[in-house]
Order: C-alpha cells, then structure tokens, then sequence
C-alpha cells in the first residue's frame, strides 16, 4: 500500500536527520509520485527518477516482502527489502560498494517473534501494519550508520 511506502520513507528520512547523516533530503513521497507517473512497461530508471527529482543521490528501495503473518496463523511481522544508492551524475552504486563477488543490492530483513493478538479487528490490522512500516523504516535507516543493535521484538512499543 502506498501509506505503507509514505510511513516507511518518511520514518527513515526521519531518522536519517536527525542523525545528521544527510544536511537535506527530497522527500520518498515525492520520489513516488514521480514513479506514480511512469506508465506500464516503460519502468524509469534510477538515475532518470534522480534526475526528474533533482537530486544528487538515490536510495532506492525494492520492497520483497511485507506481511503481518507466514504461516497465515499467527501474527509473524516480517519485511524484506532490497536497497542501493546510486550516484545520480554518473549512475554509479555508491552502497553497496561495488566490488568483485559484491551483490549489487543489499539486503534488509526485518523480523518480529510471533505475538498473540486476540480476533484482530480490521483497525488492530491496519495499525500492526503502520507499526511494522514504522518499525522497517527505522531499521533502513540504520543500514546508513553505527548503532547499538536495538531491533524492537513486538509491534506496539511505546516511549
């Protein structure tokens, strides 16, 4: 869902400033609404969605998986993601660092122990997903920097 997408950038570039590892940053929703633009079969490039946004660099995020359940039985959060910045001037990869035997994208798992979530109601639903979009967010950004590994192991954590 694009909500999903928005809650997943935004928490990312959140994080990413206030971290001061980027001084500005085009917003992910307005990198979406530029691919909202692309019509079907001719998919733009990463260096092209660069240059229509005027930036510099891209983090590009291929979401794999996103789900709430594995088994289709218990609640399981699990998103996998694959992310690589590109050098927009030259359409270099900047991450991950281009190597002999490197894989061209790097590869993001983000899982939660299985939870108890008693006859979850469409709205309990909707929220757990913004919480695992929070959640997958935060942990892309820290992709980017040094940090204590503090993966949270439910859904609702609150300050």
């Amino acid at each position: 869902q694009r909500s999903l997408r928005e809650v997943i950038g935004r928490t990312a570039e959140q994080e990413l400033l206030a971290q001061k590892k980027v001084n500005t940053m085009i917003s992910s929703s307005q990198a979406l609404g530029v691919l909202a633009r692309e019509r079907f079969g001719e998919r733009m490039t990463i260096d092209e969605l660069g240059k229509a946004l005027k930036a510099d660099v891209v983090i590009f995020v291929a979401m794999d998986d996103f789900a709430l359940t594995q088994d289709g039985q218990s609640i399981s959060p699990l998103s996998r993601l694959r992310l690589k910045v590109v050098n927009v001037a030259d359409g270099a990869r900047l991450f991950p660092k281009p190597a002999a035997g490197t894989a061209e994208w790097f590869d993001l798992r983000v899982t939660l122990p299985a939870q108890s979530m008693e006859r979850p109601t469409g709205a309990a639903l909707m929220q757990a997903n913004q919480d695992l979009a929070r959640i997958t967010g935060d942990q892309l950004a820290k992709v980017f920097y040094e940090h204590i590994p503090d993966a949270p192991t439910r859904l609702r954590e609150r300050e």
